[in-house]
């Protein structure tokens, strides 16, 4: 991206009726860092540019079938799946069920205000809700411990 192409996104994203139609991103799909790569686009065409703490947690790449990464500590090998977290990708997890130790569930608290990318009908924090439930209280995890991560920020 050049820096003329920076001027002009920024002429877009401070347009008055880009700014109205964000102010009701809630009904419609939009991914949670927009603004914040709005208001950092210059900061990023610079030659100079050096990715910080907050443009990694902004940063989203979705998920789709399995990732999988192992890493040592303290003598202990830990195996993380990541799975899909879109509703084409939920029957996909199954196989990964056996010999499940914990289950780490993830929460993007910015989904209070937003509709999933699936449903334009439905609010992501009601369906993370809903599937943390339903996962709580599947039979395979009744004794597997389940934590619930609550990440990024409110927007």
């Amino acid at each position: 991206m050049t820096l003329e192409d920076a001027i002009e996104l920024d002429k877009l994203w401070n347009d008055p009726q880009v700014q109205e139609a964000y102010a009701r991103c809630d009904e419609f799909f939009l991914p949670d860092a927009a603004a914040y790569l709005f208001d950092n686009i210059f900061r990023f065409v610079d030659d100079d540019y050096e990715p910080t703490e907050a443009d990694y947690l902004m940063a989203r790449v979705r998920t789709t079938g399995m990732t999988m990464s192992e890493f040592l500590e303290n003598d202990l090998t830990f195996q993380i799946v990541d799975v899909g977290g879109q509703r084409s990708e939920r029957k996909k997890w199954i196989k990964f069920f056996d010999n499940v130790q914990g289950v780490l569930f993830v929460v993007n608290l910015a989904g209070y205000r937003k509709i999933l990318f699936e449903d334009k009908t439905r609010n992501r924090m009601h369906e993370a809700v809903e599937l943390f439930a339903k996962i709580a209280n599947t039979r395979a995890f009744a004794e597997i411990p389940i934590f619930c991560f609550l990440t990024k920020r409110f927007v």
